[in-house]
């Protein structure tokens, strides 16, 4: 695609309205002018990536925008309030609950959960480590009590009420917190080490924490069915899976190599994967 058409695409895109409200992701503040040491900009990465493969994905930005998760940077983003406000913890928590389920069901769990704790979407705050903690440690090793004011209530598996009262006591002992979570000097190997040692937290759940919480730009997870989907429709590429599908380990190297023009805004065209993904919007753009 010719670079005239590449920007006639990203004409589409309200430049002003996305570099208010996006710009800079990672950095924790709200003055654009001020130095962006550890941050990045999203019109910079949408214009990098609309760029790359000759193009490739233009009229997919052009038609579907930035990714909206962005637009929330911004919410508690005071150092102050990192270790007390745990929205690190919230959006694990989410996650977890989330696992295996579409999207609907996921929240729908979420919000039990949530609800148990005297909180809400709009009202999170009550969800905490502590929170989780003052019903786990009543049980004295028998689960009566996890069961009939925790899992049950919520809807949860018994593998992922384990996971989030695991997930609290690193909380709760300073493994895990906001202002380690969202340093931007602690490097994605260390954030993925730590994060993984939580019961029931694999590769894929940190790689969704640090692309839609942690707001991380370069992440490719390759675990993830629909960006394996979304890549082969794409670029018309068939993998060594059943059916010519794309696998994460036998075709690890063709993907890898597909997606390095993207470097370093990779989150970003992942979103765009899961756009290809979804047949209506592909064919639309």
């Amino acid at each position: 695609m010719k670079p005239e058409s590449v920007q006639r695409h990203l004409s589409s895109l309200d430049r002003d309205n996305i570099c208010k409200n996006m710009i800079p992701i990672g950095s924790r503040h709200n003055n654009k002018d001020a130095p962006s040491v550890g941050s990045w900009n999203v019109w910079d990465g949408l214009v990098h990536v609309a760029n790359a493969h000759n193009g490739v994905l233009a009229p997919i930005i052009g038609a579907s925008g930035p990714p909206s998760f962005y637009a929330d940077e911004n919410e508690g983003a005071t150092n102050s309030g990192y270790d007390t406000d745990h929205k690190s913890f919230r959006s694990l928590c989410r996650i977890i609950t989330g696992q295996q389920l579409a999207g609907s069901a996921a929240v729908a769990i979420y919000k039990r959960l949530l609800s148990i704790m005297g909180s809400s979407l709009d009202n999170p705050y009550g969800l905490t480590p502590e929170s989780i903690l003052a019903i786990a440690d009543m049980d004295c090793g028998e689960n009566h009590v996890i069961e009939e004011k925790l899992r049950k209530p919520a809807g949860l598996s018994n593998a992922k009420i384990r996971s989030i009262i695991d997930l609290s006591r690193h909380y709760k002992c300073g493994n895990l917190s906001d202002s380690f979570l969202f340093d931007n000097q602690i490097t994605i190997d260390v954030l993925r080490d730590k994060l993984c040692q939580v019961k029931g937290l694999g590769p894929w759940s940190c790689d969704m924490f640090l692309i839609f919480h942690a707001h991380k730009p370069d992440i490719l997870p390759l675990g993830d069915l629909a960006v394996r989907k979304g890549t082969a429709k794409l670029f018309g590429v068939k993998g060594s899976g059943k059916n010519g599908a794309l696998c994460e380990k036998k075709d690890l190297a063709m993907l890898t190599r597909i997606h390095e023009p993207f470097a370093p805004y990779r989150s970003l065209s992942t979103y765009y994967m899961w756009r290809c993904a979804d047949t209506k919007a592909f064919n639309a753009s």
